[in-house]
Formats: structure tokens, sequence, C-alpha cells
């Protein structure tokens, strides 16, 4: 049995997750759920935005299904994004988005994109600070994470030149285009 951590987390979380749950659980995969904790509204319950049972529990299922939080409109000390937490205690730094070509005239059609974008790094680093009345992001970009990220989208796209029906039908094989944000100064 397959064991799945539902996370609603806040606002619309809490609507989709169970409804998705629910979809899930008509498939008769033989999937079990256990919920947890996470999100703004439950660090303001308990002073922690993700406990470490709900970290547990992620690890323990191996895999989770995570709603959506709500962001304060201004910092609120001690508050810092679940899925921030998320991403540096399992190391999720691939972010995966397929984007494809819907069948009918309102579609263009053969457009086949997978979109391979580093999660950890960049702005979401949280190297933050104010200096007087001036907010200062910083972004890290680190030679190691940006081997990685080109790792995943080399061996992504490897995979779907070997699949036909992944494959546009102008190229016989996969292109990988890199794109950054050097030039913003």
């Amino acid at each position: 049995m397959t064991t799945i951590c539902l996370i609603p987390g806040d606002g619309v979380g809490r609507e989709v997750i169970p409804a998705a749950a629910d979809v899930l659980a008509g498939l008769s995969l033989g999937l079990e759920f256990v919920e947890a904790d996470a999100g703004f509204d439950y660090f303001q319950r308990s002073g922690e935005a993700i406990p470490d049972a709900t970290l547990a529990a992620i690890e323990s299922a191996g895999v989770a299904l995570f709603g959506a939080t709500s962001s304060p409109s201004t910092k609120v000390e001690g508050y810092r994004s679940p899925i921030l937490a998320m991403r540096k205690a399992f190391d999720l730094y691939a972010n995966l988005r397929p984007v494809h070509s819907l069948p009918g005239p309102f579609s263009r059609p053969n457009v086949e994109l997978l979109i391979v974008r580093e999660n950890t790094e960049g702005l979401y680093a949280g190297r933050e600070r104010r200096e007087g009345d001036t907010a200062i992001a910083e972004r890290v970009i680190t030679a190691k994470g940006s081997e990685r990220i080109a790792r995943v989208a080399f061996e992504k796209a490897e995979i779907r030149s070997r699949a036909p029906e992944l494959r546009r039908e102008v190229r016989s094989r996969s292109t990988v285009t890199i794109v950054h944000k050097a030039n913003v100064r």
C-alpha cells in the first residue's frame, strides 16, 4: 500500500486537497492517506509554519500532496514559507513544468515543452535583510546548483528524445535551451 501525506495548508488548499484525495481514492489504487499540518494559519496557532511531525510524515510516506499556504502581506517575525522548508529538508531542487498542446483549434499545435527550474537557490535561498528603510534580497547561484539542474534538464531531454509520442514532428531530437537572468543588475 502506498501512503500519501496530505497537507491542505491554508485557503484554497483546504478545498482542493480533500477533492484530490477523493479522486485518487476513487481510482482504487490501494492508496492510504495521512494528514499533516503546515501553513500560516497553523503558524498563528502554534508558532511554527511546518512542524517536525509533518516533515517526518512526508519522509515516512515518501510522497506528499501539498495544497497552498497564505502569505502575510508584511513580514511576520518567525514565519517562513513551509514550501521553502520542504524544499530544503528534502533537497527538492528541480521544479518540472510540462507544457503540451491541447487538441482543438484553440491550442497551438505541436507544443511540447518541459520547463526545468532550479527551486532552492536564487531568491529562494532566503538571504534577506533590512538596511534602514531598504529591504535587500540576495540571489544565490552556485556552480553545484547550476550543474545539477542542467544535468536534470539534459537527462529529461535524452529520455524525451527516445519517446516518439513526446517528440515534435519537426525534430528528431530534443533541444535544451538555458535561460538565465544574468543581465538583471
